[in-house]
C-alpha cells in the first residue's frame, strides 16, 4: 500500500479487547491507523461517524449494549443505507447463522470471529479493502422464512398455540405446518428445542443479548 494510510474504526464496548487491538493491528502494520469508540455514544452522533469518508472500513461487534442502545447488525444498516458504499466487517463472538445471513444481506463485507488470529485479520482488512474478500458458505438447510421467524420468536415469548394462530390471523392448522417445515429445517422435535436451536443459530436475539 505504500505510503497509504489505511484507517480503521473499531465499534466495541470492551476498551480492554478495542485496544488490544488496536495495538496488535499497528503492531503489524505501520499503514494501518485504528480508532476507537468504546464510550458510551448518542446513536444519531455513531450513525454519522461511521458515514464519514475519513474512516476507510468499519470493524463493529454486535453487541453493543454498553455503547449505544443499536446492536451492530441496526447501527450497519442504518450506516449502509445511505453510505451503500461503505465496507464494514461485523468482528464479534457470536458465530451464528441467522447473524451471517443477515450481514450479508444489508451489505456487510466480511463476518468474523473474535478469536481469529490476528494475522488473519490482517489480511481480510487488505481484501475487503480492495474488494478481494470471498465471503464464506452459510448453511442454507437452516434458513428460515421470515413467517417461520416471527414464528419462533413469538413461541419463545410464551405464546401458546391457540394464542400464536389468532396473533398471525391464521389457522391451529397452518401454524402447524409452519411448525413442520421449522422442525424439519432446524433438525428439532418440539417446541423447546426449536427455541434452543435458534437461539443458538441467532434467531432469537433477547435471549443472547
Amino acid at each position: 500500500m505504500g505510503g497509504f494510510i489505511l484507517k480503521i474504526l473499531l465499534i466495541d464496548d470492551h476498551k480492554i479487547l478495542s485496544t488490544g487491538l488496536k495495538n496488535s493491528l499497528e503492531g503489524l502494520d505501520p499503514n494501518k491507523k485504528i480508532y476507537i469508540i468504546d464510550d458510551y455514544i448518542d446513536s444519531e452522533e455513531i450513525i454519522s461517524l461511521g458515514k464519514d469518508s475519513k474512516y476507510d472500513i468499519l470493524l463493529i461487534d454486535i453487541n453493543l449494549k454498553k455503547l449505544t442502545d443499536l446492536d451492530g447488525l441496526e447501527l450497519a444498516e442504518k450506516i449502509l443505507e445511505n453510505r451503500p458504499d461503505k465496507k464494514i466487517i461485523i468482528l464479534t463472538g457470536y458465530d451464528n447463522l441467522y447473524f451471517k445471513l443477515k450481514s450479508k444481506e444489508i451489505g456487510i463485507k466480511a463476518f468474523v470471529k473474535k478469536d481469529i488470529d490476528m494475522e488473519k485479520l490482517d489480511d481480510i482488512l487488505n481484501e475487503v479493502y480492495n474488494d478481494d474478500y470471498k465471503d464464506e458458505f452459510t448453511k442454507r438447510e437452516f434458513v428460515l422464512t421470515e413467517r417461520e421467524k416471527e414464528i419462533v420468536v413469538l413461541y419463545s415469548k410464551g405464546y401458546t398455540r391457540d394464542e400464536l394462530a389468532n396473533k398471525l390471523f391464521i389457522s391451529k392448522r397452518t401454524l402447524g405446518n409452519h411448525l413442520h417445515a421449522i422442525y424439519e429445517k432446524l433438525d428439532v422435535n418440539n417446541v423447546q428445542e426449536m427455541i434452543t436451536k435458534a437461539t443458538k443459530l441467532g434467531y432469537i436475539k433477547d435471549n443472547l443479548f
